[in-house]
Formats: C-alpha cells, sequence, structure tokens
C-alpha cells in the first residue's frame, strides 16, 4: 500500500517541484538530504515493476502534490496487472491519514483504506495458498 508516494526526488522530473509551493520543495530536500542522496536518483515511478508486489495506491486531493506520481504509477501498475485499486479522495489533503483527529472525513478514509488493505491481504494470501497447494498436490496420471 502507498499512500500519497513521493515517487520523484530529482529537482527537474518531480511533479512536486513542478506544481507545488516552497513547503513541496522544502519537504524533497529535506528527505533527500536525509536519505544522503548526492546526485538525483532514477525516479522510483520509471522503475521496473517486475518485483512489485499488487498495491493499492491512496492519494489526496488537489491539495495532494504527490497525486500526479501516484496516478500515472496506478497507470502502469494497472498495465502490469499489479494494480489492487486506486483510492482517491478528491477532497482530502495530502497528509489526511494524520488528521483523523480533527477531520471526520479523514477518519473516514483511513477506516476504508483500512479495510481495502484488509482484503488485498486476504486476496494475496488465498492465491498463495492456492498455488502452493497445487505445488504440492500429487501428480495425476493414469493408474499402473
Amino acid at each position: 500500500m502507498l499512500i500519497y508516494p513521493l515517487l520523484e526526488l530529482g529537482d527537474e522530473a518531480s511533479s512536486v517541484f513542478a506544481h507545488s509551493r516552497i513547503v513541496g520543495r522544502a519537504a524533497v530536500s529535506y528527505i533527500r538530504h536525509q536519505l544522503q542522496l548526492k546526485a538525483p536518483t532514477q525516479s522510483l515511478g520509471e522503475s521496473d515493476l517486475a518485483p512489485v508486489p499488487p498495491s493499492l495506491i491512496v492519494t489526496g486531493g488537489a491539495l495532494d502534490p504527490c497525486r500526479p506520481d501516484a496516478q500515472r504509477l496506478a497507470a502502469r501498475l494497472d498495465v502490469d496487472g499489479k494494480l489492487t485499486g486506486l483510492l482517491e479522495y478528491p477532497r482530502l489533503p495530502h497528509g489526511f491519514a494524520s488528521m483523523t483527529h480533527v477531520s471526520r472525513a479523514s477518519g473516514r478514509a483511513v477506516g476504508e483504506i483500512g479495510e481495502r488493505l484488509a482484503d488485498l491481504v486476504t486476496q494475496v494470501s488465498a492465491q498463495q495458498t492456492q498455488a502452493s497447494d497445487d505445488r504440492f498436490a500429487p501428480a495425476t496420471g493414469p493408474a499402473p
């Protein structure tokens, strides 16, 4: 599950840099400093999706600067058959999941996210159990 994921850490490539004010720029700069990145890294939004598990992506609305990147990643995951859901909350800002104590709408959204994540875990677990059962099932063939 990715909640308003920041996928771009480069100066020019990031939609956070292109579409946000100084706070977004400062946040990305701080993250790059904490990760001790000297140069921009490869875009996580453009990385190989082969090792990525089924994913649920969550975004806020117009006040979520990560939304465009998350929507692009969701489209790529969908093409690869790995997107299990894209939850968009158009009236909630970036960071809404940490605002449940002051916003009923945030609380409802976090509850829905939890339900969808539980569904995803159940689905993936069932698929893995079936795959395991298939692997260890006795071989059937003509009787001797």
